[in-house]
């Protein structure tokens, strides 16, 4: 005869969806993801890429992704080189989206991160920024060496786009 265990019920999971601007965006939040998300944890993260484009576009995607299923947290992870219109903007509000930006992109952002100057020109941005990378700018496993937990978590108390990002990761929305 087989002994039944008592199974203690488990917390729902919280589910998040965020949306990269591009592959590179996908890149890092998967990077992220395998730092402060465990398969033990309460979030469950879905991660997506828009394939660049203008704010429609990653908006429009991150609504799309958002019908597929049913998520607690939609977060974009956007570029701030191109300005919100009122259209943008409602849509965000209406599809209860979070935006965070990447001044002026995601290169910018992730000097920012190191304490290192940054330029107020994306190409310029992603030429440093990719030029000190462990790999491609695509590749998740590029962010490894520079974009540790400790870097991370110094430099999120400087950036508040940092730390809003990662307290998604863990299932908060401020």
């Amino acid at each position: 005869m087989v002994k039944k265990t008592f199974k203690r019920p488990t917390k729902a999971k919280t589910t998040v969806l965020i949306i990269g601007e591009g592959s590179d965006d996908k890149a890092f939040l998967s990077h992220l993801n395998r730092l402060y998300n465990s398969r033990y944890s309460n979030v469950k993260i879905t991660i997506k890429d828009a394939h660049g484009g203008g704010p429609p576009q990653i908006i429009d995607c991150a609504i799309r992704q958002s019908m597929i299923g049913a998520y607690d947290i939609k977060a974009i992870l956007m570029d701030t080189d191109i300005t919100l219109t009122k259209e943008n903007n409602d849509n965000i509000k209406e599809h209860s989206l979070i935006v965070i930006g990447s001044d002026p992109c995601l290169e910018g952002l992730l000097l920012d991160i190191l304490g290192q100057k940054k330029d107020h020109r994306s190409a310029i941005c992603k030429k440093a920024m990719h030029k000190q990378l462990n790999g491609k700018a695509n590749d998740l496993d590029s962010y490894t060496k520079l974009f540790t937990e400790y870097v991370l978590e110094k430099a999120r108390k400087k950036h508040p786009s940092l730390n809003r990002l990662l307290n998604i990761y863990i299932g908060k929305t401020k």
